[in-house]
């Protein structure tokens, strides 16, 4: 069991284990370049044993990337708003196939926005790029083995084991772009605001919905999104 000792960058002091006295190595994936070159700046001056190893602006990219073993970082910060490939499905496919490697979320918006998404969808935790201080101390609390804001986020592995569940029940096979849909759903948001934040249209969320509700044998989209909350079985 390794000690812990407390230490302290930029001011931000907190408990951490020995496993922040080696050298580890970032992965991250934003779709903004100014966004990058900021994040890798905060890392490369407040966090002196994390070494970024690269940063590229495309999920499918960071993706491949993370299931390569000569790609993979010690931990990947995920952006949720990614183009293309959005974040939360990018933060499944890597935690289906990686059990070990911890997976930060982080946004510009207010983190509660994705909390619970990029919990389901396999991240130890969320930070947001607003502020140098929980960006930094969610990395140090994640790279220690631990989650890092709110109760919602599981370690790793059984994180891993939970979404390999999940995809391996045929009743629960839902698609990643229904899986996205079903979590904006569960946050109470209306199929125009799905539709917008997914970059597709009210007509597809409506679909996607309709097949969700059929996989999860839900009599109607409330029965189905109360059924995706609490997890309850069908």
């Amino acid at each position: 069991m390794m000690a812990a000792v407390t230490c302290g960058y930029g001011g931000i002091r907190m408990e951490k284990t020995d496993s922040v006295n080696r050298q580890f190595t970032v992965g991250m994936v934003d779709n903004d370049a100014r966004s990058i070159a900021s994040l890798r700046e905060i890392i490369e001056d407040l966090i002196p044993r994390a070494a970024v190893i690269w940063s590229v602006t495309d999920g499918t990219d960071a993706v491949s990337r993370c299931l390569s073993e000569r790609g993979r970082p010690d931990i990947v910060l995920v952006d949720m708003s990614l183009e293309g490939m959005q974040g939360p499905t990018v933060c499944r496919i890597m935690r289906e196939h990686c059990s070990m490697m911890p997976i930060v979320a982080m946004t510009a918006f207010s983190t509660n926005m994705y909390r619970s998404i990029a919990a389901r969808a396999g991240a130890q935790g969320i930070v947001s790029k607003n502020s140098e201080s929980d960006f930094v101390e969610g990395i140090h609390e994640v790279i220690c083995g631990r989650t890092y804001g709110g109760q919602l986020f599981e370690s790793a592995a059984m994180a891993c084991a939970r979404v390999q569940e999940e995809q391996r029940s045929s009743d629960r096979n839902l698609t990643q772009q229904e899986i996205l849909v079903m979590e904006l759903l569960a946050e109470n948001k209306d199929d125009g605001q799905i539709a917008s934040e997914l970059s597709i249209v009210p007509a597809t969320v409506r679909k996607h919905i309709q097949n969700a509700r059929r996989k999860l044998h839900a009599k109607n989209r409330f029965q189905a999104a109360l059924m995706w909350i609490t997890g309850a079985d069908w």
